[in-house]
């Protein structure tokens, strides 16, 4: 009992939770400013995040395209899920999304180039996931009972393994990718052009934004507003479709 309150507290904060570390990542490397690599090799580190940003982002994007509905989502309070998801990504891995996550916030903790920074991110993978990952398996295991036993036992936990996909038993839905995805774009966006700033403002001294800096900004602006727009005007009043 007092392992799923702790669990469904986690789960219910998710969102919230990275925010602690990320002010642990700040302050240490703040106090210790120890480079992963000295700042003419930087470019290599950047561009070795930037692949990693495109690989997470294209998985979370074909999981998020082909996942049935009702069957993945934001929710903060409680897990939903109307469909067991078997196919596609999840076809070679029981938690792509996670997976993909993952990757994410190492690839944006590399532009800091700072070791302090990276550690802590891997410390929030490390400690986070697993409890998120375990809430999930025991809310399914409820939901789903044989079905997710199967699906289970042939299932890679976190890494996933190629030779066991299975192509989706449903169409690519677009609509649905751009209404959810855009919160996750934002986010890459801002986070990498913050992250970036700092690792810059610590081993150059430079207060100033950089043109890439200011670019992934406005990204950012502008994919949240057409975001928005689209979600709740096109999706929900114009097409009065559920997302």
């Amino acid at each position: 009992m007092k392992w799923d309150f702790w669990g469904n507290w986690v789960f219910r904060l998710r969102g919230q939770i990275p925010l602690v570390f990320l002010l642990i990542a700040f302050v240490s490397s703040y106090s210790f400013n120890i480079q992963l690599v000295e700042n003419e090799n930087a470019s290599l580190l950047y561009a070795i995040g930037g692949i990693f940003i495109v690989f997470a982002t294209i998985m979370r994007a074909y999981t998020v395209g082909y996942a049935a509905q009702h069957s993945s989502g934001r929710n903060r309070s409680e897990q939903v899920a109307e469909h067991l998801n078997v196919h596609g990504a999840y076809s070679m891995v029981q938690n792509p999304l996670y997976f993909a996550n993952a990757w994410m916030w190492l690839a944006s903790a590399l532009f800091s180039n700072q070791w302090f920074f990276i550690v802590s991110v891997i410390a929030l993978i490390g400690l986070l996931l697993p409890v998120l990952i375990r809430q999930e398996r025991v809310f399914l295991r409820a939901k789903f009972g044989d079905e997710f036993v199967r699906w289970e036992k042939v299932t890679p936990v976190f890494l996933p393994n190629p030779l066991l996909f299975i192509a989706p038993q449903t169409t690519f839905q677009w609509i649905r990718l751009l209404a959810t995805e855009y919160p996750t774009w934002v986010s890459i966006c801002t986070g990498i052009s913050v992250v970036h700033w700092f690792g810059r403002y610590l081993s150059e001294g430079k207060y100033s934004l950089s043109t890439e800096q200011y670019i992934l900004f406005i990204c950012a602006i502008t994919i949240g507003l057409f975001g928005r727009f689209f979600k709740y005007v096109v999706v929900r009043k114009w097409l009065n479709r559920p997302i």
